[in-house]
């Protein structure tokens, strides 16, 4: 119910900066939050970002967005205030318990600076509401960032500390978490031109730690861009329950500085499989044009969906499934955190692919191909001139010159399943993985991530691979052994593809074609 909730008010909100100011609108408002201190801290948290992103599009002072008429009564003293301080008024205002004289007035104003801008708000604020009770910011940058020691001794030394609330307010609304108070970015030391009299410390890639109020310290990465190269993200997903990923630039020091983004899996309705979006559903490019690098943070979250249709947010852990010079990939799992509750109705695959994220980099900055002519294969082939394959009954891919493919391999299944890769020129077996036997098994799944396959044509033809999922149950291995799996595209797009292996056709409610999900994408330098 909380998570309908939200959405009503998120919706009322919307209406309101659409439509102007509606007395029936604010009345369902007052409703939702009177007496509801978590929809209230909801409603504050929307009400602080929409101050925040006001502030970022003026200079960082009060930029009125109505009519100057609508002003002619403000305090003198109203366009000198920071944004720091004008978000902390508004974020104080409504976090306050609301009682409802004083809620009505509040939604009144608030929703008017919806439409006309914080202006509005501020001017039906009295003189000694803004001077005298806003307490003070930090004069001073190094009190909001700072290299830091973790006192719990279990970051590594110096971590960028960030408790910017503007930076944390925007972290939260991203991730859709709420109460974080701290950010731990990783750091590098940065030698310059007279060596060790020149050295500084900057942003690095690598783990980001995020400390919250109700879930203790959660884990992002930022992804950090040399100048001169260009980043190409895809994110992908294959996930039942309501996932998302949010990405945010980061300038050296750590501060918000450009774009921010945000992905999520809820259904169009023209999914084939399930009742979530699966495969890729966003791309991202930017080059890096400047001196200094590019930094983005990026985090994962995802719903604990409840039968009575209530949910809560939480973070996503993340594994590095495969890094190189022109690759990295980041899978999401939504299981969370080995010490987090998340109830008996979520099962912990720890798959790490409900949502990934998949970055190539290329341009004149990045590092060459690893190979110059000929094909090449990461990782190292099978390499067996017996491994071959005569049969064909899977998908079959191809690689043009001067291109390179991605494939990445998962598995959510019961019965053990394999995956194989074949060369249609000579049949032979390039990579194969046949999961685990039943009585080896941890769980009842099987092992979920199958790994990550590179494959680089630098050849002058064209290549051609097929990939082919099988299965085996108790009875098979007595019978004859491996059952080939049917397959199907379970979606598509210019640059990737998504093609799904099934182990039980024959039982209708079962295919889900995801016992094998091989996701591929190309890429051209």
């Amino acid at each position: 119910m909380m998570e309908r909730e939200r959405e009503q008010i998120d919706q009322i909100v919307s209406e309101i900066a659409d439509i102007g100011v509606s007395a029936d609108r604010i009345q369902r408002l007052e409703s939702l939050l009177l007496d509801r201190p978590e929809l209230q801290a909801h409603y504050a948290s929307m009400i602080r970002l929409g101050t925040l992103l006001r502030c970022e599009i003026g200079d960082g002072s009060l930029q009125p967005f109505g009519d100057s008429s609508d002003l002619e009564d403000a305090p003198s003293s109203l366009a000198q205030h920071s944004c720091a301080t004008l978000i902390d008024r508004v974020g104080r205002d409504v976090a306050e318990p609301f009682e409802r004289p004083k809620l009505s007035m509040v939604l009144a104003s608030l929703a008017a600076m919806v439409v006309i801008g914080l202006g509005w708000y501020f001017l039906h604020l009295t003189n000694d509401q803004m001077q005298g009770t806003v307490p003070q910011m930090a004069s001073t940058e190094t009190l909001r960032y700072d290299w830091s020691q973790d006192a719990s001794g279990d970051l590594p030394l110096n971590s960028l500390r960030v408790r910017d609330a503007r930076a944390l307010e925007v972290l939260s609304r991203l991730t859709r978490t709420d109460a974080i108070n701290c950010l731990w970015l990783p750091r590098c030391e940065s030698k310059g031109t007279s060596g060790e009299q020149d050295s500084r410390w900057e942003l690095s890639g690598g783990t980001a730690w995020i400390d919250s109020t109700f879930d203790g310290r959660e884990r992002g990465y930022v992804i950090s861009i040399p100048p001169g190269v260009r980043m190409d993200l895809s994110v992908d997903t294959d996930a039942t329950c309501q996932n998302a990923l949010g990405m945010v630039e980061l300038n050296e020091q750590g501060k918000i500085s450009g774009a921010s983004m945000s992905f999520n899996n809820l259904s169009a309705g023209n999914s084939p499989v399930g009742d979530r979006l699966t495969g890729c559903i966003g791309q991202y490019s930017v080059t890096n044009d400047k001196a200094t690098r590019k930094n983005f943070l990026i985090a994962g979250s995802y719903c604990v969906e409840r039968p009575d249709g209530s949910g809560d947010w939480k973070q996503s852990d993340y594994a590095l499934l495969y890094e190189s010079a022109d690759f990295l990939v980041i899978g999401f799992d939504d299981s969370g955190y080995p010490d987090v509750e998340i109830g008996e109705e979520v099962d912990r695959d720890r798959d790490f692919n409900d949502m990934c994220a998949l970055i190539h980099f290329s341009g004149p900055g990045a590092p060459a191909s690893p190979v110059s002519s000929g094909v090449s294969y990461v990782p190292e082939p099978i390499g067996d001139p017996a491994n071959r394959v005569e049969k064909r009954s899977g998908y079959v891919l191809d690689v043009r010159p001067g291109e390179k493919v991605l494939l990445a391999v998962s598995s959510s299944a019961n019965l053990q399943n394999s995956v194989r890769f074949i060369d249609t020129a000579n049949r032979q077996v390039v990579w194969q993985h046949d999961g685990t036997e039943p009585g080896t098994l941890t769980s009842s799944f099987q092992q979920g991530q199958r790994g990550i396959y590179i494959i680089y044509n630098n050849s002058d033809t064209v290549r051609s691979y097929e990939i082919q999922g099988r299965s085996i149950t108790d009875a098979d291995r007595g019978e004859g052994g491996w059952i080939d799996s049917p397959h199907s595209v379970t979606d598509e797009g210019d640059n990737w593809v998504s093609i799904g292996f099934e182990d039980s056709p024959e039982i209708p409610k079962r295919v889900d074609w995801n016992d094998i999900r091989v996701h591929a994408w190309w890429y051209a330098d």
